[in-house]
């Protein structure tokens, strides 16, 4: 059975409007016109623009922790963003009041709106503990050294973000992300650990994004 699960709420806010952010990030289909933004500068003074939007809960997928029954839980967020401007998506479970990081990925963003998708594997969906306490978080980050006086605008947009066995996102209107079976896990490592959003910024750009995630199970 397929899950969807998309923002129900804000958790962080650092520059991005208009506030609450949720609202235009959880709708079943994307928004374009629409979107949350966000500017950076360079040079950019900490911290850099970011979110973390909490996900409507999702049921525990029902087809085993086996390897063999294991179907990818995926994350899609739509984003659009000027050149030089990069986005680092990670996907969060929250147990027992800490934050565990499941899985982060960083993407090159392009102008014009686009899907940019993670994907979880076994290992990191079995990181899962919660379906009820994922979070996706945004951060921006300029991808180019030169000038400090150039600006760059980058938004993205999705409708919804599910969370069955991933959910990340980016920012502004939806981003969505689909999942089948088990739990999930941490993308660039496969061990848990507590999350730090930590990221960098260095070119102006302002961007736009909103994040939906689906699952099935």
């Amino acid at each position: 059975m397929s899950q969807q699960s998309r923002p129900d709420s804000d958790v962080v806010n650092v520059g991005w409007s208009p506030v609450p952010l949720y609202p235009h990030l959880n709708g079943v289909s994307p928004d374009d016109g629409n979107p949350i933004s966000a500017t950076l500068s360079i040079p950019a003074p900490p911290p850099p623009p970011t979110f973390t939007e909490h996900l409507s809960p999702l049921s525990v997928p029902i087809a085993g922790l086996a390897e063999n029954a294991f179907q990818p839980h995926t994350l899609v967020v739509r984003l659009n963003g000027a050149l030089g401007t990069g986005a680092l998506v990670s996907l969060i479970d929250t147990i027992e009041g800490t934050d565990y990081t499941i899985i982060t990925q960083s993407f090159i963003l392009s102008p014009g709106f686009q899907n940019y998708t993670l994907t979880l594997n076994y290992t990191q969906v079995a990181q899962i503990e919660d379906y009820t306490t994922l979070k996706v978080m945004v951060t921006l980050f300029g991808v180019s050294s030169s000038s400090s006086s150039s600006s760059s605008s980058s938004s993205s947009s999705s409708s919804s973000s599910s969370r069955s066995s991933s959910s990340s996102s980016s920012s502004s209107s939806s981003s969505s992300s689909s999942s089948s079976s088990s739990s999930s896990s941490s993308s660039s490592s496969s061990s848990r650990s507590p999350s730090s959003s930590s990221s960098r910024s260095s070119s102006s750009s302002s961007s736009r994004s909103s994040s939906s995630s689906s699952s099935s199970s």
